[in-house]
């Protein structure tokens, strides 16, 4: 593919990007990342080596197109296609964002929602026990004593760390 204009990476990272596909993307050719049996993961990202660095190709794209990446970000696709370096399909964003487009968009490995076979809850009750915390009139404890579940259960489901892709 040749290289916008913008872009100051080298010729050779340009010759292992295909031509755009019908969605847009900006398919990576070369080397991809090795499945990991640990983390489950498909090793379809794109892997190169620049400036004695190895790193993900679309870490590397994005960082040309838009300046170096914050410290502690992730580079996030839009597009879901792990190994699209297209610099329009990525942006900057926190593991937590990650964690909540890949529940929105439904590419979680696990079960979300009451789905999941540990839930205590309903959504109809996440959502209650938020309404609840919010009146400012109850908290954890009587929540829980409500729901006759722990305190944890009640301050996961409030904070978000539970149950996050509900409003």
């Amino acid at each position: 593919m040749k290289p916008p204009k913008y872009t100051s990476l080298p010729t050779r990272f340009w010759d292992k990007v295909a031509e755009p596909n019908e969605n847009g993307c900006w398919l990576w050719t070369g080397r991809r990342s090795v499945p990991s049996v640990k983390t489950k993961t498909s090793g379809a990202y794109g892997r190169v080596m620049y400036m004695g660095v190895q790193m993900g190709a679309h870490r590397l794209f994005a960082a040309d197109a838009k300046g170096e990446i914050p410290k502690g970000m992730h580079v996030l696709h839009s597009c879901d296609v792990k190994h699209c370096v297209n610099p329009d399909h990525l942006r900057y964003g926190t593991h937590k964002d990650n964690m909540r487009d890949m529940a929105v968009r439904k590419r979680a490995h696990h079960q979300i929602g009451a789905a999941n076979g540990h839930a205590v809850f309903t959504e109809e009750q996440v959502l209650e026990v938020r309404a609840l915390y919010k009146t400012g009139k109850y908290v954890y404890r009587e929540i829980a004593e409500k729901f006759g579940v722990s305190l944890s259960a009640v301050r996961d489901v409030i904070l978000r760390k539970n149950w996050a892709h509900l409003p």
